[in-house]
Formats: structure tokens, sequence, C-alpha cells
């Protein structure tokens, strides 16, 4: 569950230590849609618009990227679809097709403790595959189609606050 968080967002690939505030700021944004519709406001005089608190995005960030959002500003290049003005993250709000999920074939833990992961992603064409099926399995329902669309290596660190354990993701490169 942890990488299709990802998966759903439909972030860039990025490198170790170089996560771009766009991807932190679009992360946060889709990760409420697909998780927490609840938090979205409507925007008032702007039908089919909704906002999302700064604050939330910034949170969202740093929980799943361990790393704190610098400065609120709207992403622009491939995030113009989301605007940032007066603490909130304003942007178009519907219904999205096919929901895209993350499947991990290989975990390997590497020198300091990080664990790497080879993920395929793949979108469902249409409500009700089971995420945590086999692809195959998936293939083999009638009526259910699942496209698998891109592959990702993550590197991802368990990290401990509070007495409490999470992870992060580190790196979200295409795999080779």
């Amino acid at each position: 569950m942890f990488l299709s968080t990802f998966a759903e967002a439909e972030i860039r690939p990025f490198e170790r230590g170089a996560v771009p505030p766009a991807t932190l700021v679009q992360f946060g944004v889709m990760h409420h849609v697909v998780n927490f519709p609840e938090r979205i406001g409507r925007v008032p005089g702007r039908p089919g618009y909704g906002r999302l608190r700064a604050s939330d995005v910034a949170a969202a960030a740093t929980t799943y990227f361990g790393v704190r959002l610098a400065r609120h500003r709207s992403p622009g290049g491939d995030g113009a679809w989301v605007q940032y003005a007066n603490g909130y993250y304003v942007f178009a709000w519907g219904d999205h097709e096919g929901r895209p999920f993350a499947q991990v074939g290989r975990v390997v833990e590497v020198a300091g403790g990080d664990l790497v992961a080879d993920v395929d992603l793949y979108r469902m064409l249409e409500w009700g595959a089971d995420a945590y099926a086999t692809p195959a399995d998936d293939l083999r329902r009638a009526g259910f189609e699942v496209s698998d669309y891109a592959t990702r290596r993550a590197r991802i660190r368990r990290v401990r606050e509070g007495g409490r354990e999470r992870y992060v993701l580190l790196e979200w490169l295409p795999a080779e």
C-alpha cells in the first residue's frame, strides 16, 4: 500500500536527495484527492474547483518524503493544474479515470538499512479490480482489464519518530 500511494499520485521520477518542490505539491494534492477527499473544500464562485489547505499538502510531503516543503507556490510545468493562492492549493476537481496502483516484485536491503524495491505500476481500467491480486489474476477475471504502464525502482527508508515507525520515499526512478 505504501508504494501505491505514490502510484496514485502519478509522480514523476526523481533521484535521491533531489525531489522537486513541484512533485511534493502534486503528491500532497493527489494524496488527498484519492485518500482524503473530505478535506477538500469547494472554491466559492468556481464550480468544479476544489481547494486544499497548504498545511495539509506540506504535512503529506513531510510524512511521505521526509522533507519539508520550504515554500508554498504554484508548481508550474507539469503541475500547472494546481495553483497556490492565500494559503490554499486550488485545482479542477472531478472523477478520475482508472486509479493507478503499485505492485512490488522484489525488495532488497542495501547498505545503511535502506530498502530498494522493483515496482510495477498499473492502472485499473475498470473499477473493481483487486489491487492485491497479481496482474495475471486480474487479467483472468472476466470484466476486468488492467494496463501495465510503467516500472520504477524505489528507495525507501524506515524512520522512527516519537516511538512510531513509518517509511519515507527517498528515490523513485525508472527501472532499468
